[in-house]
């Protein structure tokens, strides 16, 4: 079973904590006061960080022939048809390394759109296939993997129609 990336942090900060709390003990010169106060004062710390660690109900991608929804159960909380793409950018946050950072925007020709996190994105292979779309900017995609601020890297602007070419691998038109 793996864990989960908050799951090892908690998980290396309780020990992390416990070896604090074991050199505290034997350090020579602390009263027992000062030693029961800074034990205190970790148990504190680690009980907070489990109140702080709420699980997040997981999202799930759907990428099909459609297009692409970004799900919670049997709930769509955004959606993108192929054929009404019309730009796919990259938005970076300064929230990294321990929090989401990196999202793929698809972008509607209406104004909507779907934010999909990089984490769904991988799983899901959705770079490959918004690889397919005709001019997408790989460089866009490779500085925005290098991004630690608060960024939008365009890798593709197309027209109504355009999109089709993720779902169906070939330009949009061609036969």
């Amino acid at each position: 079973m793996t864990m989960d990336r908050p799951a090892r942090i908690t998980g290396a900060l309780i020990v992390t904590a416990g070896l604090a709390i074991a050199v505290v003990a034997v350090t020579p010169g602390l009263t027992g006061n000062t030693r029961a106060l800074v034990v205190a004062g970790l148990i504190v710390s680690i009980v907070g960080l489990g109140r702080r660690a709420h699980p997040r109900q997981a999202c799930s991608l759907v990428v099909d022939a459609q297009g692409v929804r970004r799900m919670r159960g049997a709930e769509v909380l955004e959606s993108v048809a192929w054929s009404e793409l019309v730009g796919v950018s990259i938005l970076t946050t300064s929230d990294g390394p321990y929090a989401e950072d990196f999202f793929f925007a698809l972008h509607a020709a209406d104004g909507t759109g779907c934010l999909v996190p990089q984490e769904l994105a991988v799983t899901t292979d959705l770079l490959q296939r918004l690889q397919r779309l005709a001019g997408f900017d790989n460089m866009a995609v490779v500085m925005a993997s290098g991004s630690t601020s608060e960024a939008q890297f365009w890798c593709w602007r197309g027209a109504e129609g355009q999109g089709l070419a993720a779902a169906t691998g070939r330009e949009a038109g061609a036969s």
